[in-house]
């Protein structure tokens, strides 16, 4: 437990009043009447109150105490800060070119909170150039005071000057944030050092320091303590003459530079800032006495802060007194990006514990932005939030804890991602509430519920990074609400989920739970084996056709984290890739208009990873760190342009001469394979025989038993039984084709959609019997048929619908059913046997909804609340 702090009086007013009726009744016998009448009681009690004021002075002793000693550690409160965002000048005339210089003041259309006005200055010069239209510049909600005589040194030790204009903004990262001139002769400026000239002298500038150290001797640095605008210049004291020596020098030494006597003193600072500067875009539009040119801010403005108040700073304190200004622990990066005045919360932990492809020793810390107290109360959507989520405050944040962070260690920061939900409740009221008042408090406090702010006042409250909304959440706040006499079970909604028809499904071999779906123009990812999805990426006016990712085998550092993706648009195909699971993407290749690519896979190259593609046009090849551009590979000399319609990449068993073994599918000739890493002028036609003409749409490679096998399914007609599956071991020889054996029995399943693998088992996506499947144990495997009850939606009573993709790790196994031409069906399911699913991609839950670690929830529109009427 925390040590108690004891009162050093605990009388009370009645305690005092009643010691000085004892000691009267001891001292003055004939003094009886202690009535409210009597005119000594009258004094009693007057003094008692007095006393009892000083004695609630003496127990401030304590709080007192802890501030000096928090001031003497250097903990000091932080100063307000500035609103800055871009600003866009456009003019008329451009035929000359012109120079709006730094300071330019900008105002805005609309009053502060109190009325008063608010003006932004340009931080530096915006160029017009001859012919150019629009600039941009930065600029700040803060004014530059240049030049202000401080007054004159003396010469000593520890001098301290005070601004006339404080408190001092916190740094914006621009020159003159603050600086100090010493008047100096022009003949005796310092080597290397940096001057200016200001009125009628010449003034060395000095640089802000942290606090004064060994380190600094000589150096030109002050110490600045912005919230009461003063400055300070070294003090002396007598040091230990060499690191290992316990005495003291006889002397004192100063331990930096001190200006020399009678010298003048300027300081050039910037003051104004806090939360008023926040204004929403276009806002900044005033621009006076320049006809002809326009202005306006086209984002938000965002940093703005006010001053840190004292009860902020005793809570922050010991955590910055832990952290000495360097970043070791999670919490000293937590605490140093928290300075930050476009950060609210943050969170660091070490990659490598979450992720495989991070770096060892590689830092992320997680940032939720700030926003003004007024903004917090509005319905927090994510285009709210991320609107403060902006590259200059990550930028400051990162060069912060870039300054702090170990050497070799790697520190990346990054805002918070934020998955939207919207609560649904029904609530019973007692009687005679008002269901209007009722459902506006409620709203209000689910809002604060899952807000990502603490309260302002007390500091808590905020929702905790990574936690899952449950709804013992939505209970406990209905709990609060004296109106509310109970809930029915909430539903919390979650619209970023792949629901619909899906195209595209894929396991993450390498990183445990991770599943990614496609469907339309999103790409979803699920963290969890498909508890909970989030939307990875969007790809506007584009679909969503094949997400991949490397299979586990290939075991090599570089493709760890990669997942691949190719889209549909109007004019062809683009390919995008992700190294870090799904958190970002990069578009690598679009490939020609009216070249149509269905398939893709992984193989790893001397010159890095590389990628197959299953083309229109044949075969092609990209490597990923390498190439700009595909190159064509050719699988049948006799028609070199032949459509591939899937392919599939192989291990090829210890001692063979290549790694790979690559089979292609070709359009109406049957399979392709090459036993040498798919190299050009490798591949082999393979057949099976009599089945030449068939046409293999469904390519993959099976891990079993201690060997490669790849399975090979045929698409049919409608109405056609199909002829089952193909498996081929693979010899990674080239004078040795792959033996193949054919799975014919049990199939009715029509064309094969695409086949997965759990273990032992063989699971095939159909276009009428559902998920079939075989056990490669069983000593004569037969293809068994989903039941018709197995979970899976149907398109009518003894039919199920078509099973569009499929994917599966050793364990589970996920589904994605429907016609895309019609949007029947869709959604995800999943499967731990590989005969009863269940949904698992529902926009609607009862009971809890996940969130990855170091995320937030953000709200995805108005919570509905309806009230349940019941008789009494």
């Amino acid at each position: 437990m925390t040590l108690q702090s004891p009162n050093l009086d605990d009388r009370t007013y009645d305690d005092l009043v009643q010691s000085a009726h004892d000691q009267i009744k001891a001292l003055c016998p004939e003094w009886t009447d202690f009535g409210p009448s009597d005119p000594g009681r009258t004094l009693v009690e007057t003094f008692a109150f007095l006393t009892e004021v000083l004695i609630w002075r003496v127990n401030r002793l304590p709080e007192k105490a802890y501030v000096e000693f928090l001031n003497s550690m250097g903990v000091v409160m932080g100063p307000p800060a500035a609103a800055s965002t871009i600003l866009t000048f456009t003019r008329t005339d451009t035929a000359k070119p012109m120079i709006l210089p730094t300071g330019t003041v900008i105002g805005a259309s609309k009053a502060g909170g109190r009325g008063e006005a608010i003006t932004f200055n340009t931080l530096g010069p915006a160029r017009f150039e001859a012919g150019v239209e629009s600039v941009q510049v930065r600029a700040a909600n803060a004014t530059l005071v240049e030049g202000e005589l401080l007054g004159k040194s003396d010469g000593q030790p520890g001098q301290t000057f005070h601004v006339s204009k404080g408190p001092i903004l916190a740094p914006l990262g621009v020159p003159m944030d603050l600086t100090i001139g010493v008047e100096t002769p022009r003949d005796q400026v310092p080597t290397g050092a940096e001057a200016i000239e200001y009125e009628d002298a010449v003034y060395v500038l000095w640089s802000e320091t942290k606090a004064f150290s060994e380190s600094d001797k000589g150096k030109l640095v002050f110490t600045a303590d912005r919230i009461r605008g003063q400055i300070r210049f070294a003090p002396a004291a007598r040091l230990a003459k060499t690191p290992d020596d316990t005495g003291l020098s006889q002397a004192a030494s100063l331990l930096a530079a001190v200006p020399p006597n009678g010298r003048r003193i300027r300081a050039w600072y910037r003051t104004g800032g806090g939360e008023r500067g926040n204004v929403v875009a276009n806002t900044l539009t005033k621009i006076d006495a320049m006809p002809g040119m326009a202005v306006t801010n086209p984002d938000t403005a965002t940093g703005g802060r006010d001053a840190e108040t004292l009860a902020n700073a005793l809570t922050r304190g010991p955590r910055d007194v832990a952290s000495r200004g360097r970043a070791v622990t999670a919490q000293d990066y937590e605490a140093l990006a928290e300075r930050q005045s476009h950060v609210s919360r943050a969170r660091a932990h070490a990659r490598a514990d979450i992720w495989k492809h991070a770096d060892k020793g590689s830092v992320e810390v997680v940032l939720a932005p700030h926003l003004p107290v007024s903004k917090q109360q509005e319905l927090l959507t994510r285009d709210i939030l991320e609107s403060a989520c902006t590259d200059l405050g990550l930028k400051d944040a990162n060069e912060a804890l870039q300054a702090q962070r170990p050497l070799g260690a790697r520190c990346d920061a990054r805002w918070v991602q934020f998955k939207p939900v919207r609560i649904r409740v029904r609530a019973a009221l007692r009687p005679y509430e008002n269901a209007t008042e009722v459902s506006a408090r409620l709203q209000k406090a689910l809002n604060e519920m899952i807000s990502p702010f603490p309260d302002a006042k007390t500091g808590r409250g905020a929702w905790t990074f990574g936690e899952p909304l449950r709804s013992w959440h939505i209970n406990d706040v209905a709990r609060r609400e004296p109106a509310i006499e109970y809930l029915e079970d909430p539903i919390i909604e979650t619209p970023e989920a792949p629901d619909d028809v899906c195209s595209a499904i894929t396991a993450d071999h390498s990183q445990k739970g991770v599943w990614y779906a496609g469907s339309e123009d999103k790409i979803y990812r699920s963290l969890n084996d498909g508890d909970g999805w989030e939307l990875a990426a969007h790809f506007p006016d584009e679909t969503v056709r094949r997400v991949a990712t490397p299979a586990a085998w290939h075991g090599v550092p570089e493709m760890l984290g990669l997942v691949a993706v190719i889209t549909r648009t109007k004019k062809g195909n683009n390919f995008y890739i992700s190294r870090d699971c799904g958190d970002s993407w990069q578009l690598v290749l679009r490939f020609e208009e009216g070249i149509s690519v269905d398939d893709l896979d992984f193989l790893m190259r001397d010159d890095g990873p590389t990628v197959l593609f299953a083309a229109e046009d044949g075969l092609r090849e990209f490597t990923l760190d390498r190439d700009k551009n595909w190159r064509r590979i050719t699988i049948d000399s006799k028609m070199q342009d032949r459509r591939v319609w899937a392919l599939t990449v192989a291990r090829n068993p210890v001692g063979s001469a290549s790694r790979y073994t690559v089979f292609a599918a070709g359009d109406g000739r049957g399979l392709f394979y090459s036993a040498t890493d798919g190299m050009p002028g490798s591949f082999i036609p393979i057949g099976p025989a009599g089945m030449e003409d068939q046409l293999f749409r469904a390519l993959e490679t099976h891990e079993f038993g201690g060997q490669a096998r790849v399975w090979a399914g045929v698409r049919v007609a409608q109405g056609v039984k199909g002829k089952g599956c193909f498996e081929y071991r693979v010899t990674g020889r080239t004078d040795d084709a792959p033996r193949v054996r054919p799975y014919p029995k049990g199939w009715n399943g029509e064309s094969c959609r695409g086949i997965a693998f759990m273990e032992d088992k063989v699971l095939v996506a159909t276009h009428r019997g559902g998920v079939q499947m075989i056990s490669l144990t069983d000593p004569d495997p037969e293809w068994r048929r989903s039941d018709v009850n197995c979970g899976l939606p149907q398109r009518r009573l003894d039919l199920l619908q078509p099973i569009n993709v499929i994917a599966a790790t050793d364990t589970k196994a996920m589904i994605c059913p429907g016609q895309e031409e019609d949007g029947q069906g869709g959604g995800v399911y999943r499967t731990d046997d590989g005969a009863s699913f269940a949904r698992c991609s529902n926009r609607e839950h009862v009971g809890f909804v996940t969130l990855p670690p170091n995320w937030l929830f953000c709200c995805a529109g108005e919570h509905v609340i309806d009230e349940v009427r019941h008789e009494r």
